[in-house]
This record gives C-alpha cells, sequence and structure tokens, in this order.
C-alpha cells in the first residue's frame, strides 16, 4: 500500500473480490500433468478473499456455490475456513459441484506421479464434506 497508495490498493481488492465469478473455473482433466493453471490460482484468490471481506454464503447462487467448489480443487494446501459454513448449509450443491470431477478421476487408473485434484482435496476436507463422496 506505501508504494502505490491506498486508492490502487482499494481498487485491487474491490477487483479481487469480483473476479472469481468471471472466470471460466479449469477443470483438472485439462491438466493431467499436474500442472497448475493460473486461472484456478486466481480464481481461488479471488474467492477466498471475497470471503475475507465479508462474503455471505447464505447470499450465494448455486452457479456461485458451483464455481466456489470447483476452485477449491486447486487449493495445495487446506480449505479455507469459509467451506465449512457452505457445507453445511448447501451440503447437496457443494457435492453435486464437485460429483462429476470425483466420478471421473475414481475412474482413473492413475500414473504414480499424476496428483488427483478433486480427490485430493475432497480427502483434506472437513469430514461433512468427505461423507457424501465416501458412502
Amino acid at each position: 500500500m506505501r508504494d502505490f497508495g491506498h486508492e490502487l490498493a482499494q481498487a485491487f481488492s474491490e477487483g479481487l473480490t469480483k473476479v472469481w465469478r468471471q472466470i471460466r473455473v479449469p477443470s483438472p482433466a485439462d491438466y493431467p500433468d499436474n500442472r497448475v493453471p493460473w486461472a484456478g490460482l486466481i480464481g481461488l484468490a479471488s474467492v477466498n478473499h471475497a470471503f475475507a471481506m465479508g462474503l455471505d454464503v447464505q447470499s450465494l447462487s448455486a452457479e456461485d456455490i458451483t464455481r466456489a467448489m470447483q476452485l477449491c480443487v486447486w487449493e495445495v494446501a487446506r480449505p479455507e475456513s469459509w467451506l465449512d459454513d457452505l457445507v453445511e448449509l448447501q451440503a447437496d450443491t457443494v457435492t453435486a459441484a464437485l460429483m462429476p470431477w470425483w466420478e471421473r478421476e475414481i475412474g482413473l487408473i492413475a500414473e504414480d506421479d499424476q496428483i488427483l485434484r478433486t480427490v485430493d482435496f475432497v480427502l483434506h476436507a472437513s469430514p461433512a464434506l468427505q461423507r457424501p463422496f465416501l458412502q
């Protein structure tokens, strides 16, 4: 902020809270060589920033929930805390957002070095999110 000024920092923050709704969510199927697409990273950073700035999970449409969940598969660490609130309020929509990717990855015969992003994400998520996938 010191180098660029408050106005630029504010504009960046406002833009970052919105971009996740406009970005085309990349599918893990398009990245079998374990590359992480910039669109996935930017979208994930954007949705995380939106929640950090006060985005209310109850205000999200089914389309928003699907987009947010699909961006989460690009998370390389533990999922953010807002995810638990989303699972608690909209478990069916959350599950539906990831189930096609999950089913595709479960059906693959993966090479030893291939990361199954959706499977990895679900297995690192809370038990509430894991439950529908592991039944």
